[in-house]
């Protein structure tokens, strides 16, 4: 399978985060069995829905900040999988900042962007815990 198969990871994170009713709660839950899957069927690219797949299935994310640093938790309802096929990643956008925080076969990086100015941060070697 390609890589870009396995991209829905990111995508379903990018739209739980933006349907997601409260962007200023430490928590946000999600449901299980709504992973939606992009690939290739009969040579058409499309979306399969309802896929299980419990090991990029998310059912929380929350978040903590401390003085210098913000603390991002994700669950799913599997496994996570140290496979170079499967990419893990969080999108957190907040009043002053954006954060891009990915993660696939133990290696993981960060990306903050501060709104408003023309800076950003590039952390490639971000604390990750598995």
């Amino acid at each position: 399978m390609k890589k870009t198969q396995y991209f829905i990871v990111t995508l379903s994170i990018i739209l739980f985060i933006l349907l997601t009713n409260s962007a200023l709660a430490n928590t946000q839950t999600d449901g299980t069995t709504d992973v939606f899957h992009y690939n290739l069927l009969d040579n058409v690219w499309g979306w399969e829905t309802q896929v299980n797949r419990p090991n990029i299935d998310i059912t929380q994310i929350s978040y903590n900040v401390f003085k210098e640093r913000i603390e991002f938790k994700l669950e799913i309802a599997g496994e996570f999988q140290s496979n170079e096929n499967i990419e893990y990643g969080i999108i957190f956008i907040s009043t002053d900042a954006s954060y891009n925080i990915s993660w696939s076969a133990g290696n993981g990086s960060g990306l903050a962007i501060v709104l408003n100015e023309s800076s950003y941060v590039i952390d490639n070697q971000p604390n990750i815990t598995v």
